[in-house]
Formats: C-alpha cells, sequence, structure tokens
C-alpha cells in the first residue's frame, strides 16, 4: 500500500475511533451487551489505525490507576485460589480483568481521539434514558400502582437506574457551574433542561444514597472553585437537610413504611417482608462475621452466597439465597479479606487523588465532574455494590478516562501534536 493510501487509512480508521466512542455512550446506559459489542468496535477501529500506520500513545495507559487495577486483580487471584470454591471465583475474575482492559483501551482510543462530540452523545443518552424512566412512572401511576411499585427504572434495575441519573446530574451541574466558552444562551438552557429531567428522574426511582451521592459530589467539585467556595459552603447545609428530607419522604413511598417493617421484624423475631431495605442490616452483620472469620483473603470472590447460609438460617425478605451484602466495602472484605480491601481503597484513593489534582490545576467542566463522580461513586458503594454493576462502573471508569486524556492533551500540546492531535 502506498504511503497516500496508508495516510488515508489511517484519517478513516482515527475517524471510526471518534465514531466507535460515541456509539459507546449512546448505548452504555441502556444495555452492558450494546457496550461491549460497541467496545469491541473501539478495539478495532484502534487496531486499524495502528495497522495502516497511525502512532499510539501507549505510555496512557501506564499509570498509577492502571497499575492499581492490575494490583486489584492480582490479589483477588490470589483470594480466589485460596478461597472456598475456587473454580467459582476464577469464573468471577473476568469482571475484574475487563476493568483492567477497558480502562487501558479508553486510555489509548482517548488519547488518540479525545471525541468532544461524546459529550452530546451522553446528553441524548440520558436525556432518553430518563425521559424513558419517567414514562414508566407516569404509566404505572395512572394505572394505579403504588409509589414504590412505579419507580422509575429504564432498562436496568431502579437503583442502578437512580445511580446513572446521579452520575448524569453531576455531570449536567458540572457544566452549568463551568460552561464551555463557545457555548450560548441556547446550550445553556438545553443544560438547564437536562438537568431538571435527570433531578426529576432521581427522584422517580425513590432510591436516597444516589441522592447523598449527588450532593457529595456537588460539594466536592464545588469547593475547588474559588469564586464559588462560599457559595457551597453555605448550601451544603442545606442541601444535606433537603437530602434527609428526600430520603424520608421516598421512605415513606414504600409499600410499607420502615417503622411498620421494623415492628413486623421485632414481633416476628427476625423475619423480614418481602423487599424489606432492613434487610441490609443482615447483610452487613453477615458479611462482617465471614470477613472476620477469614480475615486475610476472605471466602473468593462471588461465594458470598455460598457462605450465606453457614451465616444466617431461613428465607430474608421473600429469597433464600443472597449473593450480594449491598455495599462493597464489606463484600471486598468477607471475600477478599484485608488483602483486597487494602487493594481496593488503594485504587479508590488515588483515583480520588488524582481526580483532585487535575481539577485543582485545571477546574474545566470534565475535570470537575470527574473528582464529583469518584466522590459520589464511593458514597454510593456504602450501599450497594456499585463497583460490580457493568452498566455504572463503566460509566464512571469512562468519564475518569477521558478527563486525564483531555488533561494529559491540555498539559502536553507537543504529545498530541505527535499523535497527529
Amino acid at each position: 500500500m502506498s504511503s497516500p493510501a496508508m495516510t488515508w487509512a489511517a484519517r478513516w480508521s482515527r475517524l471510526a475511533v471518534t465514531l466507535s466512542v460515541c456509539a459507546f455512550c449512546l448505548v452504555v446506559p441502556w444495555t452492558v451487551a450494546g457496550a461491549n459489542i460497541v467496545a469491541g468496535v473501539v478495539i478495532a477501529s484502534v487496531v486499524a489505525y495502528a495497522v495502516c500506520g497511525g502512532r499510539l500513545d501507549l505510555r496512557a495507559p501506564a499509570s498509577p490507576v492502571g497499575g492499581l487495577l492490575a494490583a486489584y486483580l492480582i490479589v483477588s487471584l490470589l483470594c480466589a485460589s485460596v478461597g472456598m470454591d475456587p473454580m467459582r471465583s476464577l469464573g468471577w475474575l473476568s469482571r475484574d480483568l475487563y476493568k483492567l482492559w477497558l480502562f487501558v483501551l479508553f486510555s489509548v482510543a482517548l488519547a488518540l481521539e479525545p471525541a468532544p462530540e461524546a459529550l452530546l452523545c451522553l446528553a441524548v443518552a440520558f436525556a432518553g434514558t430518563a425521559a424513558g424512566g419517567l414514562g414508566q412512572s407516569a404509566c404505572r401511576l395512572a394505572a394505579g400502582q403504588s409509589w414504590w411499585s412505579a419507580r422509575a427504572h429504564a432498562l436496568v434495575h431502579p437503583v442502578v437506574f437512580a445511580e446513572q441519573m446521579s452520575v448524569a446530574l453531576l455531570g449536567a451541574c458540572c457544566f452549568l457551574l463551568k460552561p464551555r466558552p463557545a457555548w450560548g444562551r441556547r446550550a445553556k438552557a438545553a443544560t438547564i433542561a437536562l438537568a431538571a429531567v435527570l433531578a426529576a428522574a432521581l427522584l422517580a426511582s425513590l432510591a436516597r444514597m444516589p441522592v447523598a451521592a449527588v450532593v457529595a459530589g456537588l460539594a466536592a467539585g464545588g469547593l475547588l472553585l474559588p469564586d464559588r467556595r462560599r457559595r457551597v459552603l453555605f448550601a451544603l447545609p442545606i442541601a444535606l437537610l433537603a437530602a434527609l428530607a428526600i430520603g424520608d419522604v421516598m421512605g415513606r413511598l414504600r409499600t410499607q413504611p420502615m417503622e411498620a417493617e421494623l415492628a413486623a421484624w421485632n414481633q416476628a423475631g427476625g423475619t423480614l417482608p418481602q423487599g424489606s431495605s432492613l434487610a441490609r442490616l443482615v447483610f452487613w452483620d453477615v458479611a462482617w462475621r465471614i470477613g472476620r472469620d477469614h480475615p486475610w483473603t476472605g471466602v473468593g470472590g462471588g461465594n458470598f452466597r455460598a457462605a450465606f447460609h453457614a451465616y444466617h438460617s431461613g428465607p430474608l425478605a421473600g429469597k433464600s439465597d443472597w449473593g450480594d451484602p449491598h455495599n462493597l466495602y464489606l463484600q471486598t472484605f468477607a471475600e477478599r479479606g484485608l488483602a483486597g480491601l487494602a487493594a481496593l481503597l488503594a485504587l479508590g484513593v488515588f483515583a480520588g487523588l488524582r481526580a483532585f489534582r487535575r481539577a485543582k490545576e485545571d477546574p474545566t467542566a470534565l475535570n470537575l465532574w470527574a473528582f464529583g463522580t469518584v466522590t459520589a461513586f464511593a458514597v454510593m458503594n456504602m450501599t450497594e455494590s456499585a463497583f460490580n454493576t457493568e452498566t455504572l462502573w463503566m460509566l464512571v471508569l469512562f468519564v475518569w478516562t477521558w478527563a486525564e486524556a483531555v488533561h494529559a492533551r491540555a498539559s502536553e500540546p507537543d504529545r498530541a501534536a505527535a499523535l497527529g492531535g
């Protein structure tokens, strides 16, 4: 192939990288399978670009975050090999391996082509997801169903939907705080409308912790803006009180109020009704006792379900089998012990510190979004295992890596020029 033809092919394959990244943003809120398929297209377009003579920045994934993801995978492998059911745990390792692989892929692809068009694709995707969830709630309420049965969820679980909406709402708020210079009144008005729809969808999900996560994320990002720090400090107590009030209202919209659940639990000697939120207290107790009995390496990834019956007998909240304690930190302690918990916390702390430094050096909307998202993600995982939910961790990983790639380009123009940027 001649040199001009090689250049032509490289340009088209680079365009394919942009289009595939945009396609990933369009599908990730809706479907894991679709996101995986599009990730395969991203791989193919990056490989095609390299084959056609393009230069890839292979230094991008060689960061401490990539190293800590690899360390978490290695620790998980160690814990699996000495756990109660190594074969089951080895099957779960594919999830940790996929996180590392997608980090490498996003790092290389976004260093090559940051794809600013992906922002519009994410906005369209989340606007559609939020509208779909709100439409679900409206139809079910019109049909006479209870508020709890009419929770908004689109194509995912209501809690996952709420966590997606919280990440998207954080992004919309960050771009309102620090709009792009080229944005006019229409773009700002569209962003305000999007934020309103996302907030409505978040509330319609009746999930409480994602609301607290939004408050934490906005506080983290807002405190990095010197001109808005006083306002944030003034508004933070009000926001916390509002979040508590919203949580209380959501709790009272349940099929059975929590006070009634607690009374029924005491009368029945520990039996919880189906769907009870009090089941988390039992999950956390079980996870803590499993970790305490296997403190160093846990029982192995994915084995909480197998160990559950040894620590709790009988059905719980309408089920006899539970595989998730609804707390990532306790789940990691139970399944991977102190070794896995240390690896997880190191990953989270460094990712947060790196996002903090980026946002402090250059408080763009994308950098503030990444830092706020890491903060919110840490809060979410207190009542859910969001780190193990594909449609959520893929989104969080993408936002963090995207901010890293854009920041690197802004900091190293010569590096971007070498890649043809």
